[in-house]
């Protein structure tokens, strides 16, 4: 099966245009989502501090004052699921991260796509899975290679 990319720079499969795919990966660990007839995107990232200094560069207007009443203790891991689930949206449509993620909300009830999935992996690391619209299946899966687990 032959890899191409589309003229926004997204991998497809020209031979299997229904299959949708995204791949993710940090440090050993990677995922992989798979959906039929439509697009997906997936994001994998260790939980670390120094995100949070950059909360005003990932984080909307409304984001970043939801972020403010987290407790400090839990800030780390509330920026990096917000960073996973923009890294997923962005790569389902294909927009990469030529888009301001500023301009995207997807911490709140209102910015939460009914299609993404948040996912829980190995210990101090966060996932996120979003499909552009309903597939007919769709899998997810965390590989490291000591370990496989299902999503």
């Amino acid at each position: 099966m032959r890899l191409n990319t589309t003229p926004s720079g997204k991998p497809c499969l020209p031979d299997a245009p229904q299959l949708g795919y995204s791949i993710s990966h940090c440090h050993g660990w990677g995922l992989l989502g798979l959906a039929v007839e439509t697009e997906i995107g997936v994001d994998l990232e260790r939980v670390t501090s120094r995100r949070v200094r950059l909360a005003e560069l990932i984080l909307s207007e409304e984001e970043r004052l939801a972020w403010a009443t987290c407790p400090e203790n839990t800030r780390a891991e509330w920026i990096t699921r917000a960073w996973v689930r923009k890294e997923a949206l962005l790569k389902a449509t294909g927009t990469g991260l030529g888009t301001r993620l500023t301009d995207i909300n997807v911490m709140s009830a209102a910015g939460m796509q009914e299609r993404m999935v948040d996912l829980t992996g190995p210990p101090t690391y966060v996932g996120a899975a979003h499909l552009l619209r309903s597939a007919r299946a769709a899998e997810l899966h965390i590989h490291t290679p000591q370990l496989s687990m299902a999503a």
